[in-house]
């Protein structure tokens, strides 16, 4: 049996997109779940806040990118949760 060259085309598109799709999650999640900015009294830049800190920690890594692209100092930070 000969393959067709359509069934290569797909087997590419399926595997970029499932690499694609966590990262679209990722970053979606990245500006969906913060509940807001506020200026960073130490770096002069700005914080997006988080429910908790495993969220915060987990952004980590898009906020180092959001700094590098936009040239403004960006970090995750969270709410104190209890008392």
């Amino acid at each position: 049996m000969k393959a067709k060259n359509g069934s290569t085309l797909t087997v590419l598109l399926a595997a970029g997109g499932m690499l694609v799709l966590p990262l679209a999650i990722y970053v979606g999640a990245y500006f969906a779940l913060c509940q807001g900015t506020t200026a960073n009294l130490h770096s002069g830049g700005t914080c997006r806040v988080y429910r908790s800190m495993w969220l915060a920690l987990a952004f980590m890594p898009a906020a180092l990118i959001e700094s590098a692209t936009t040239g403004g100092a960006v970090s995750p930070a969270w709410t104190e949760s209890g008392s």
